[in-house]
């Protein structure tokens, strides 16, 4: 069930990432801003962005800190990632992660809530489906890849975005996760 229940969310994450980078001009799909909740019901829940990143995305981070530096003209930046990642970045699901990152601005206290608990539910939601993944949760050092790809990912679409966000890995533990329609 674990393995059964990973390989079509991943699916299902490459499938809506792709429509969106296509339709709405990498705008995040609403099933890649998950509600983000605390085991025992403490704290509100609260909607975050998370990204899906290759499972080995050195190829990626030199690649968007390239563009970023090399298109200087902001509108020029977003055509240029959109075109890149509507291509063929989200075709493989079994090439991307099972961790997904997420971006914190300096001053949120998203993350010491998160961190002081060590897991966090993360409730997706798009068309006709959902699920429920309890997730380890783990703050990403600057010189690790998760962070580097997300900080640069980020950086295309937001300029303005500052170089000392905090950046939370969420590795779900499949077998105490769920998802509506259940997966066979």
């Amino acid at each position: 069930m674990s393995d059964a229940l990973r390989n079509h969310f991943l699916g299902w994450q490459c499938r809506i990432r792709q429509n969106a980078i296509r339709e709405e001009d990498g705008r995040p799909p609403e099933g890649g801003c998950p509600d983000l909740s605390l085991p025992g019901g403490t704290g509100a829940k609260v909607k975050i962005v998370t990204l899906i990143n290759k499972a080995d995305p050195k190829e990626q981070i030199a690649e968007f800190a390239h563009l970023y530096k090399k298109q200087t003209e902001p509108n020029e930046r977003l055509q240029k990632i959109v075109q890149t990642l509507s291509a063929a970045h989200y075709q493989q699901p079994k090439t991307f992660s099972e961790e997904m990152t997420a971006l914190f601005v300096p001053g949120s206290t998203i993350p010491e809530q998160v961190l002081a608990k060590g897991q966090a539910f993360l409730e997706f939601k798009q068309y006709n489906q959902s699920y429920k993944l309890l997730c380890d949760v783990r703050n990403l050092a600057v010189d690790s890849d998760g962070y580097q790809i997300t900080f640069w990912h980020n950086k295309l679409f937001n300029p303005k975005l500052t170089n000392k966000p905090t950046i939370l890995g969420f590795k779900p533990i499949w077998d105490q996760s769920s998802s509506e329609p259940p997966v066979n």
